[in-house]
């Protein structure tokens, strides 16, 4: 992937300003999250009252994610993607999923190939949204292949993913009101000229299929 100069400089600005705007909403965002885990652990109000600090919890702890993410992602771009082996990116999905609390199981049809990408970013950013839209951590298969422009894998959660028939993917640009998260994942396997499908059922994400370009 060629990067000119001009949009080189550009995309180092963009960069810059974003993670610096990433640090800067963190620090609050995790001043106002120990705080609402102490007023959780020693306030005495009645259960509706301790079911709404609970829910301020989970909303400032999902913007402190994403957030985190957006650091992450921003302080490490612009650059070319990385040529990765297909198999040490699974490997590390499947060790921060398992760190996320799912159990992984992996069905390689073809990992012998590399491919480009941003993999530790897109690591990140998927195992975040799955543990974003998923309250309850089950299993999560991982199937990969190939053919001679790239290799891909799905990601799916439940006990019918084994089957590529069940439930129907979708592209970004067909789905409304999803997860920044998703966007970023969206953002960053373009960046890399590769293309990435979704596939939920009502508000909860339960499978991503990735296409990338191979070596």
């Amino acid at each position: 992937m060629q990067i000119d100069a001009v949009s080189a400089n550009e995309q180092q600005a963009v960069s810059r300003i974003a993670g610096a705007l990433a640090h800067e909403l963190n620090n609050p965002l995790q001043g106002v999250l120990s705080l609402v885990s102490v007023a959780l652990r020693e306030s005495r109000l009645d259960e509706r009252g301790q079911a709404r600090l609970e829910q301020i919890h989970h909303g400032v702890s999902r913007l402190s994610r994403t957030v985190a993410s957006l650091s992450a992602i921003y302080e490490n771009l612009p650059r070319p993607p990385d040529l990765v082996p297909l198999s040490d990116l699974l490997n590390s999905l499947s060790d921060a999923l398992a760190e996320q609390g799912f159990h992984v199981q992996t069905h390689p049809e073809q990992t012998d190939i590399s491919v480009y990408c941003f993999s530790p970013e897109l690591v990140r950013l998927m195992s975040d949204l799955f543990q974003e839209h998923t309250p309850d951590p089950g299993t999560v298969h991982l199937t990969s292949w190939a053919n001679f422009t790239g290799a891909g894998f799905r990601c799916e959660l439940g006990p019918d993913a084994a089957d590529p028939d069940h439930g129907e993917w979708t592209s970004l640009e067909e789905l409304s009101g999803v997860s920044g998260l998703a966007v970023l994942v969206d953002e960053l396997v373009k960046l890399s000229e590769g293309r990435v499908e979704f596939r939920w059922s009502d508000s909860d994400l339960t499978g991503m299929r990735l296409w990338m370009r191979s070596a």
